[in-house]
C-alpha cells in the first residue's frame, strides 16, 4: 500500500519582480528615427525549506529568470528580437528512481527569438495588399535538458531546433 503524507517541513518563498517598457524615441528622435524601444523583465525567487524530515521545495521554480526585447514599430514595419533566460531549478523531490536523496534538476536555459511583419498596404497605400509575417523561434537552436542528481548524469534532453514561420495575412 502507498499513501501520500504531507511533509512536516515549511516552505518560505520570497521574490522580487522588475519590469520595464521604454520607448527610445527621446534618444532616436534627434537622428530622425522613431519607433525603437526595449522591454524587460527580471524575476528573483528565494526559497527555504524548514522543519523536520524532508524540507519542502517548490519544484520547477527557477531562482532567476529574465527576458529582454528590443523592438521597432513604425511605417508599416514591426520587428522584435527577444532573449529569455531561466536558471536551472530542482525538478523533482528526492527519492527519484528508488535512489534516496537523488532528485532531478533542470539546466539553465536560454532562447533567442525574432518576430516581424511588413504591412504592404500601409507602405504602398493600397488597403487590399497583404501583410508579410516572419517568426524565427529558438534562433540559436538551444536544447532543454535536465540531469539526475549530478550534472554529468543527463536525465533527458529535448532539442526542437529552430522553427521558422513565414506567412501572409490578407484583408477582405
Amino acid at each position: 500500500m502507498q499513501q501520500q503524507v504531507n511533509s512536516d517541513g515549511k516552505l518560505i518563498v520570497n521574490g522580487l519582480e522588475f519590469q520595464i517598457t521604454q520607448p527610445l524615441d527621446f534618444l532616436t528622435r534627434f537622428v530622425g528615427v522613431e519607433g525603437f524601444g526595449v522591454q524587460g523583465n527580471l524575476t528573483i525567487i528565494d526559497q527555504k525549506g524548514l522543519g523536520a524530515g524532508a524540507p519542502a521545495v517548490a519544484v520547477g521554480v527557477a531562482p532567476t529568470t529574465y527576458n529582454i526585447t528590443g523592438y521597432y514599430e513604425g511605417n508599416g514595419v514591426s520587428a522584435r528580437l527577444s532573449y529569455i533566460f531561466n536558471e536551472g531549478s530542482q525538478g523533482s523531490n528526492p527519492n527519484q528512481n528508488g535512489i534516496t536523496q537523488a532528485a532531478i534538476f533542470g539546466r539553465n536555459y536560454k532562447q533567442l527569438d525574432f518576430s516581424g511583419n511588413v504591412d504592404l498596404a500601409r507602405i504602398l497605400g493600397n488597403s487590399y495588399l497583404p501583410t508579410l509575417v516572419v517568426n524565427v523561434i529558438n534562433i540559436t537552436k538551444e536544447a532543454q535538458s535536465s540531469y539526475f542528481q549530478f550534472p554529468n548524469a543527463t536525465f533527458n534532453e529535448y532539442n526542437p531546433g529552430r522553427t521558422l514561420l513565414v506567412g501572409i495575412r490578407g484583408r477582405f
